[in-house]
């Protein structure tokens, strides 16, 4: 791992507990998480009461409450809040089941924490309230690995999403106040939580650069509590605008702080001239139409991609249309009889590494929900063994786990198999096509706007500001459209082409009773082998450049004998030689599927507005070169245009945090990905990275 990126994820370590009985100790802060007398009664009294939380949520009107919390500690102000929240929303939640598009309050809280509870912590912590225990059990079943990064879980049925910062509190306010500018409609805090430990011990979240971060991200109107008065935490508080009061404390506490924002700059013009691009990205701003939440929407492609983006846009509450071109869902690059998760940890972590680990997170939180009949339903195999062959990179990846905190999610096995590997145990395979219907199923659209065999043959812009979709047998308008097409289509390559290369790929089925008695998990390194049931196996795949629209679906003679290669040769190196002898070259019949995948040359898929080419190139031209003033920036997105694809061979690793991702777009919600992320599956990416270079 590189010295730089080193230093930023070892920031992040889970916290250093000693427990006094059943309350958790802070060895570093060398205090408590919570009172051991009236620890709830303080998180009530201090927190919910003191930002007026049932009254704002009762009277305001808007869509959407962001909550910030610095601090997550051992979670009760959340599981106390969400139980607050659960109460006053409960009737209409059922309601909202009975009329899927009607609109809903939905509660963002959006938690802080540099040193992260481990999971057998936070478990011991939770038992301490009964009273929350099913809201407990969701946190505990979701919660991720204590290592740097932002983590998003969903609590569904209370209509509340929890985001875990786990990164020093400067970072997280920075990402957040980045995140809030490239909005059209910048996101603003309602409500904060300083629950830091004291000032006196926690000097680092109580500094006056914290207390103007959390001012950009605050509106007129914005509350915030605090359990102590101290006057190193007032007197900033007043600087940055807020008006503070004390409020008669509880318990040990005399006294306690709440205040609110009173917003005296939001009318005063930015300062600043021109665009830092040392500090600002414009170009990766994005534009969405006015907030709502029962939008019309298209999708065009019934893939992964497409399943995966009308799950999460039919549960906002949008009217979804899904076209696909055959006469089945998942035919194409979906198709593939077994998709395969696992991350692909790299050994110093670069962003690819960072992104495919947060990918896998999210995917198992998803999977971590679905009732055992949907699972057994959809899943073919559970635990990866990935393949270390090279010792010195075995003893890296050995290193890179102990240093980021994941062991508790991967170990380096060095006893099943004939080389060192990686062990997965949360990863597996599952079956993709029943995965896309269930995807499909759990959806909350009318299924009668499922349209199968109907490819879009033209898109056009009109003056209403939508887009007509028009198929052979049908001309329809929509606020929104969205390209989950994977290798190619038409239409969009007519209005950008993207740098991406397509790739087929040919899987096949063998037959070993040998290798069945002694394989029970997923072996992969440079190619794949699932276990099945009776005894079968599936391989792949192939990586076989295409540069055609005219796809051949045909399975072909030679590409099975690379696969069957390429088997023999990872069963040798696993330790399997005489299944892999058992194996013929020749002469063997053809079986398995085929599927054209797209790539893009960075290996990131490709997710967010579709590019205005001409507004780019216009306003960035040189850019690097040329000063740019604030006042000329423009929308560098087609309005209401979107593209989810390019997930390459990562397609169902890749589906579900990718959509979740896109979703956040389009609602002008918070994000499952950080900003590094986020830009690196930007479709301006490569546009941007061309005109950094110097005109010639």
């Amino acid at each position: 791992m590189s010295s730089a990126q080193l230093k930023k994820f070892t920031q992040v370590k889970p916290a250093q507990l000693e427990w006094h009985g059943d309350v958790p100790f802070n060895l570093e802060f060398d205090d408590v998480y919570f009172s051991t007398q009236g620890g709830l009664e303080e998180t009530q009294h201090v927190f919910i009461e003191g930002n007026q939380l049932l009254n704002d949520w009762q009277n305001k009107t808007q869509a959407y409450f962001y909550l910030v919390e610095l601090g997550f500690g051992s979670g009760l102000n959340f599981l106390a809040t969400l139980d607050c929240w659960s109460k006053k929303n409960t009737s209409k939640g059922q309601e909202h089941h009975n009329n899927i598009n009607k609109p809903q309050k939905h509660l963002h809280y959006i938690s802080i924490e540099k040193r992260p509870l481990h999971l057998s912590d936070l478990i011991k912590a939770c038992k301490h309230w009964p009273q929350f225990q099913k809201i407990s059990e969701q946190l505990i079943m979701q919660y991720p690995s204590p290592t740097y990064g932002r983590y998003q879980l969903n609590f569904e049925q209370y209509h509340v999403t929890l985001t875990l910062l786990f990164m020093p509190v400067d970072e997280a306010l920075k990402e957040l106040n980045i995140e809030s500018n490239h909005q059209q409609q910048k996101i603003k805090v309602d409500h904060w939580f300083l629950d830091g430990f004291a000032p006196s011990k926690n000097t680092s979240m109580w500094s006056k650069d914290i207390f103007q971060a959390i001012a950009k991200l605050s509106k007129q109107g914005t509350r915030f509590a605090t359990y102590t008065v101290a006057a190193a935490v007032k007197t900033p508080l007043k600087s940055v605008g807020f008006i503070l009061q004390k409020r008669p404390g509880v318990g040990k506490k005399r006294e306690v702080l709440t205040g609110i924002f009173n917003d005296t700059d939001s009318s005063e013009p930015n300062k600043n001239l021109y665009v830092n691009i040392k500090y600002e990205k414009p170009w990766f701003d994005t534009y969405s139409r006015p907030e709502s939440k029962c939008k019309k929407i298209a999708i065009i492609g019934g893939g992964i991609a497409g399943c995966a983006t009308a799950f999460y846009l039919s549960r906002s509450g949008h009217h979804i249309t899904l076209y696909e071109k055959n006469k089945q869902l998942a035919k194409e690059a979906s198709g593939a009889a077994a998709g395969i998760f696992h991350p692909q940890i790299t050994s110093d972590f670069n962003l690819a590494s960072q992104f495919s680990w947060q990918a896998f997170v999210f995917l198992t939180q998803f999977l971590s929900f679905l009732t055992p009949y949907e699972k057994e339903l959809i899943r073919l195999r559970n635990g990866v063994y990935k393949l270390i062959p090279k010792n010195a990179l075995s003893h890296q990846l050995k290193s890179l786990t102990s240093q980021l905190n994941l062991t508790q999610w991967l170990e380096i096995d060095d006893s099943k198999l004939a080389t060192s590997a990686l062990f997965y145990s949360k990863a597996g395979a599952l079956n993709m096509n029943k995965f896309c219907s269930l995807l499909i199923e759990k959806s909350r659209f009318n299924q009668q706007n499922l349209l199968t065999q109907q490819e879009v043959l033209s898109l056009d812009f009109e003056d209403s500001q939508q887009w007509r979709v028009t198929t052979k047998n049908s001309n329809t308008t929509y606020d929104e459209v969205i390209f989950t097409q994977g290798a190619y289509h038409k239409v969009l390559n007519s209005m950008i082409t993207f740098p991406v290369k397509i790739t087929r790929g040919q899987t096949s089925i063998i037959e070993s009773n040998s290798l069945a008695e002694n394989l029970k998990n997923i072996l992969c390194e440079q190619s794949y082998i699932v276990p099945e049931a009776d005894s079968f196996f599936h391989t792949g795949s192939t990586f076989e450049s295409w540069n055609s629209d005219n796809f051949d679906y045909q399975l072909n003679g030679q590409s099975q004998k690379t696969i069957l290669t390429q088997t023999k040769s990872l069963l040798n190196l696993s330790g399997f030689k005489q299944a892999s002898e058992s194996i013929s070259l020749k002469n063997s019949k053809l079986s398995g599927k085929v599927g054209y995948r797209l790539h893009s040359p960075d290996r990131f898929p490709i997710v967010g507005g579709i590019p205005d080419i001409k507004k780019l190139n216009h306003d960035f031209n040189s850019l690097g070169q040329a000063r740019i003033r604030r006042d000329k920036l423009s929308e560098y997105n087609l309005p209401g245009l979107w593209i989810n694809s390019a997930y390459g061979s990562h397609g169902l690793l890749y589906s579900m945090i990718a959509s979740k991702h896109l979703s956040a777009l389009i609602n002008r919600g918070i994000s499952p990905l950080n900003n590094a992320l986020a830009y690196s599956v930007h479709p301006n990416r490569f546009l941007v990275k061309k005109l950094k270079k110097p005109s010639t």
